[in-house]
């Protein structure tokens, strides 16, 4: 998994409403902005993950956070892409949403590995090459 010391985002460019072909550009479209990199950095670090959020599954990335600024950069990204929420998680993997229109969060608890068999009962996970995580 994408643990880091200082905290990473999973965010997605996809949106339920969306064709399948249109959220397919819309990912590639993020992953370009992702590596072309936020403020503080010639690129920021992620990998590719796939999640499942209110139940539909979508492309998502999961991107290390080392400052305000990183935050900020992918907060703005998110928002471009007209996303409810972004999945903040901490140094202890304590997770959050963060809902961008608000600005209000959201605790849900620890962000922790689980069996392919509880990930797929539950209304939102990530699945990594690492295997299945939840909060």
């Amino acid at each position: 998994m994408f643990f880091t010391k200082n905290g990473f985002i999973i965010l997605s460019a996809e949106l339920s409403t969306l064709s399948k072909e249109e959220n397919s550009r819309r990912t590639i479209e993020m992953k370009e902005r992702l590596v072309m990199g936020g403020f503080t950095t010639p690129k920021l670090s992620f990998i590719e993950a796939n999640g499942v959020y209110k139940g539909v599954k979508e492309k998502s990335f999961i991107v290390e956070v080392k400052n305000h600024y990183d935050f900020l950069w992918v907060t703005g990204l998110a928002s471009s892409f007209s996303q409810e929420s972004i999945l903040m998680v901490g140094k202890r993997n304590t997770a959050a949403l963060f809902y961008l229109k608000s600005k209000e969060t959201e605790k849900l608890g620890t962000f922790h590995k689980v069996p392919k068999s509880v990930a797929e009962t539950l209304d939102a996970y990530t699945e990594t090459q690492d295997g299945y995580y939840a909060c």
